[in-house]
């Protein structure tokens, strides 16, 4: 029994770690994809993203290559 349970405590484990491995692997090939859109883009130029998927969840963003504007507090 005892057994058993380190058993699946480790296939547990792996799963998730493979779970971790995928997703930081697709993060790490958007983070790719999107520097090279912005390198690509005309000095001043900016591209806004705006995704909605089916379960109403949005992802909006914003690439450009001009400077970006400072805020200065009063």
């Amino acid at each position: 029994m005892t057994l058993i349970l380190i058993v699946l405590t480790a296939a547990t484990q792996l799963v998730s770690l493979c779970a971790l491995t995928l997703r930081l692997r697709a993060q790490t090939r958007q983070h790719d994809t999107l520097a090279a859109l912005a390198c690509k883009l005309p000095p001043g130029m900016q591209v806004e993203l705006d995704d909605v998927r089916r379960d109403g969840s949005r992802t909006r963003l914003r690439i450009g290559t001009g400077p970006r504007e400072r805020y200065v507090g009063r």
